[in-house]
């Protein structure tokens, strides 16, 4: 990954994710505008190698592992603020093969929160994507509890990418915001089905003694 200084002008015409260098919870976020900031620090990570898919990026660098990662390894100010440097950024070991799953669609469905159930519906989203992130570091123990998620979500129904209006290639076909909302709720509904493994899955998997020792110090 690749940090940028604010001189580095043709980084921030890219698609780039961006994050506080103060902060207490994590606060990576995508920026689809090809802005430049100028107040406080702001780190801007744009992915060297090509091959890594920048939503998927975006859930794995949000994901409670991460954020310990980043606890453990950052200073920590007044206020419960952590001050988060390139140097720790450049540090986080990403997991293994974690470009070849569905993580890149449950990340736009995250980022296109829906009509309705909208709190429900990105709380949840966002469950699913951290037991995702927990299933890449820890796939053995995961395993061996029965709580793996990623083998459950093979049919999941993929969107557009999201862009900026106006932005979108030449011939590539863009779905409409309603279509989009349409198979995002449709989605949300067959995964908050109780009978549902993937929500059995996210309801218990802080039996996953590696999984609740994380979620322990984040609190």
């Amino acid at each position: 990954m690749g940090k940028q200084r604010f001189l580095s002008y043709s980084k921030f015409n890219e698609t780039k994710i961006v994050s506080p260098g103060e902060v207490k919870r994590n606060k990576f976020a995508i920026d689809l505008t090809k802005s430049a900031f100028s107040c406080a620090r702001v780190f801007s990570v744009n992915p060297k190698n090509q091959d890594i898919e920048i939503y998927s990026l975006l859930s794995i660098l949000n994901s409670s592992v991460v954020e310990f990662f980043m606890h453990k390894n950052s200073s920590l100010k007044a206020g419960g603020y952590f001050s988060y440097s390139s140097t720790i950024l450049d540090k986080i070991p990403l997991p293994k093969d974690f470009k070849k799953n569905e993580i890149h669609i449950l990340s736009k469905y995250r980022l296109l929160p829906t009509i309705r159930n909208t709190e429900i519906s990105q709380v949840y989203f966002e469950s699913i994507l951290d037991g995702i992130v927990f299933e890449l570091y820890f796939p053995e123990e995961i395993k061996s509890a029965g709580k793996e998620i990623l083998k459950h979500l093979g049919d999941l129904k993929p969107i557009t990418p999201l862009r900026p209006s106006g932005t979108s290639p030449q011939g590539e076909e863009q779905m409409s915001e309603e279509e989009k909302l349409a198979i995002i709720q449709s989605e949300f509904e067959r995964l908050y089905d109780p009978n549902h493994p993937v929500r059995f899955a996210i309801e218990t998997l802080d039996s996953v003694e590696e999984v609740r020792i994380i979620k322990e110090a984040l609190k």
